[in-house]
């Protein structure tokens, strides 16, 4: 099949594109930094001349949390997927794959099926809902027989199953280089003691940050290596799946997890913390990333078989020995 996928150079789309060559598609890889120069928020998605392909994989959008960030959000996330939707009907391409998530979800709880949708929620923040309002032009254009869609809903994408590898570092990497910038603030203030404890080999220096959140309240995090065979796997399948994992670790099993992979003490979730200095700066660092910490809804998946292990120690690694000094 010959394939276009948006946001190639992306964190997804560099685990997505080798395995659709290695399935044996031809596939043209759209980023604005090339192979095949174009661009989503860009009318035809700013290609000049014919591309004949038999589907578009759109991977590209927007990552951050942040409300100051809204309005490239949409441009990105919602203009840039009408675009898609536009591309395919001007070119007679009739199947689209779209990568939505799974925190269309908002503030809903309980369990969140593939087939919900607009179930009146609040979203947390606007890449939330963005990504709504991109998943809805794909699903008016499926129900205006327009388009054959397959949409998938990831979690939280973190490192390879394998060996922890990632190329980006967003959504749950925040959290982790606020741990370190706390780490660094806590050295600076007491420097001898930190030396000291460096000289004589002793334990580390505790942090005592006290996390607002539900200690367990779960985390959605899915190996991106696993999302993007999963999508392979889906190429030619309609519908709607979460691509999620069906046993996510607690809050406390994460941040026990942290603790080992940085190194570090005293990093605990409360749902009522005393006020301190440290965890008081940690707090305001992560507040982007806070709605996450408090739960989420069950998702259900019809295909979620063969999950892999989630070794978050190894994850935590990568990112620390690749990114945390960064």
């Amino acid at each position: 099949m010959r394939l276009l996928v948006t946001g190639a150079t992306g964190f997804l789309g560099q685990e997505l594109v080798p395995r659709l060559r290695k399935a044996g598609h031809h596939v043209h890889c759209l980023s604005r930094h090339g192979p095949l120069h174009g661009d989503i928020t860009r009318p035809d998605l700013g290609l000049r001349w014919p591309l004949k392909v038999d589907a578009v994989i759109h991977v590209a959008a927007l990552v951050s949390f942040r409300e100051a960030d809204r309005a490239a959000l949409l441009e990105a996330n919602t203009r840039g997927t009408y675009n898609v939707v536009a591309f395919c009907r001007r070119r007679h391409i009739r199947r689209l794959i779209h990568v939505s998530t799974a925190y269309i979800c908002g503030d809903a709880r309980g369990t969140w099926t593939e087939e919900d949708f607009d179930q009146h929620q609040r979203f947390n923040n606007p890449y939330e809902m963005s990504k709504f309002w991109g998943e809805a032009y794909v699903r008016e254009a499926v129900h205006n027989k327009v388009l054959e869609a397959t949409i998938v809903r990831p979690a939280i994408l973190v490192g390879r199953s394998s060996d922890g590898r990632a190329t980006a570092f967003e959504g749950f990497y925040h959290p982790l280089k606020a741990v370190l910038t706390c780490q660094r603030l806590a050295e600076r203030v007491l420097p001898p003691r930190a030396q000291v404890e460096r000289a004589l080999h002793l334990p580390p220096l505790p942090l005592d940050i006290k996390i607002r959140g539900d200690p367990l309240g779960t985390l959605n995090l899915v190996p991106v290596d696993w999302a993007a065979q999963k999508m392979v796997e889906l190429l030619e399948t309609p519908g709607t799946y979460h691509l999620t994992n069906p046993f996510p670790p607690t809050n406390q099993a994460v941040a026990r997890e942290v603790t080992r992979g940085l190194g570090i003490r005293g990093f605990q979730f409360r749902v009522r913390p005393r006020h301190d200095p440290l965890s008081d700066i940690y707090n305001r660092l992560v507040r982007h990333f806070s709605p996450y910490l408090w739960g989420e809804p069950v998702f259900a998946s019809s295909v979620a078989d063969n999950f892999p292990v989630l070794d978050l120690g190894r994850i935590i690694g990568f990112w620390r020995e690749y990114a945390g000094g960064n």
